[in-house]
């Protein structure tokens, strides 16, 4: 599995000036991750056991971002 902390110091986002991002870290063997409105990013242990690289992980965590980056831009329209 591949470790969060190396990870998420390297993650900005731009598509919301001032967002500032919280990652966690839920014990389970789901393997999952999804964002909450607010920036906040949720990463099953399962998920991680599964990523054989910090590229990987990267990747994930970019999906979710971008995911959130479009949640607030629909939420900012509204």
């Amino acid at each position: 599995g591949v470790r969060l902390s190396f990870a998420r110091a390297d993650i900005t986002c731009v598509c919301v000036q001032g967002m500032s991002w919280e990652y966690a870290v839920v014990q389970s063997p789901v393997p999952n991750a999804f964002v909450v409105p607010g920036g906040k990013v949720v990463v099953f242990t399962g998920l991680l056991d599964m990523l054989s690289s910090q590229d990987e992980l990267a990747a994930v965590l970019a999906h979710e971002v971008g995911q959130g980056c479009g949640t607030q831009s629909i939420l900012r329209t509204r």
